[in-house]
């Protein structure tokens, strides 16, 4: 009968930090959560003096890079949220009722669309029905 077999110490210590640290890199290189895309516009309102100039206001990711797009002309806006407040305010030329868009992009992401109407809102509800 054979004597069993000892296991050098050294040899399973180091096989198991090459193992745990496959699984720790692994892990790192998994896909990440997308970034979601921003809320709909919290305050919409012509631009004091201005004609055909809108505030939109909203909730964004700390530090991103926040765009809006009027779809009727093409036309895209953006601003950064370098305070890291989490929040924008973007000035967009548009006519009351005309489509547009806003998304953002933080690091390498780029979150999807948040579709929406360009007319006086506040808390994200239009103060009338003139868009309807």
């Amino acid at each position: 009968m054979r004597a069993p077999k000892q296991i050098d110490r050294r040899a399973l210590l180091s096989s198991l930090l090459t193992t745990s640290g496959a699984f720790i890199a692994s892990g790192c290189l998994g896909p990440t959560l997308p970034l979601p895309p921003p809320d709909p516009p919290d305050h919409i309102g012509l631009a004091s003096g201005e004609t055909n100039v809108w505030e939109v206001r909203g909730h964004c990711s700390r530090g991103a890079v926040v765009l809006v797009e009027n779809l009727a002309t093409g036309i895209i806006s953006g601003v950064v949220d370098t305070d890291s407040t989490g929040s924008y305010l973007i000035r967009i030329e548009a006519s009351q009722c005309d489509d547009a868009a806003v998304w953002e992009l933080l690091g390498d992401s780029v979150s999807d669309h948040t579709f929406f109407i360009v007319q006086e809102t506040i808390s994200g509800v239009p103060t009338s029905d003139d868009c309807s």
